[in-house]
């Protein structure tokens, strides 16, 4: 018997290897938590993320939200 995959849907999950208490230094939400302004992840997220978004610019936008001394 000769068997012929035609489509494979895969899933896949990942979570941070961190003790649950672990929170970000930048926003202190937990990192398997949403963002501040969503209740439920997924793709109704208000974050304006973008594909060709690199990590300077997620760093600079959250830094902007700090208040400094």
């Amino acid at each position: 018997m000769k068997v012929t995959i035609k489509e494979w849907n895969a899933i896949a999950t990942w979570r941070w290897d961190m003790p649950d208490d672990e929170v970000c230094g930048i926003c202190r939400v937990q990192f398997d938590g949403t963002c501040p302004t969503c209740k439920f992840p997924g793709d109704d997220c208000s974050l304006p993320l973008s594909n060709d978004l690199d990590s300077t610019g997620v760093i600079k936008r959250a830094l902007s939200n700090v208040q400094t001394e």
